[in-house]
């Protein structure tokens, strides 16, 4: 397997391993940039339902009857 590039110069497999080697790290970069975005657009799609509910819970506590104790 050696063989194929032993008549490129020093410089040219330089390239080639510096650009396999950016390849390589690029994939599992791009994996975690993923689950970051979803994770991010997961929880846009939450906050907006859970504020619901706490405004819900909060006027349903303010119109329920306080009854004092005698």
């Amino acid at each position: 397997m050696a063989e194929w590039n032993h008549p490129m110069d020093e410089g040219t497999r330089k390239v080639i391993v510096t650009i396999a080697l950016v390849a390589a790290a690029i994939g599992p970069v791009l994996i975690i940039v993923g689950k970051v975005i979803s994770a991010v657009g997961t929880i846009m799609t939450l906050v907006p339902k859970l504020g619901g509910v706490l405004h819900t819970e909060r006027v349903l506590s303010v119109r329920k009857p306080h009854f004092e104790k005698f």
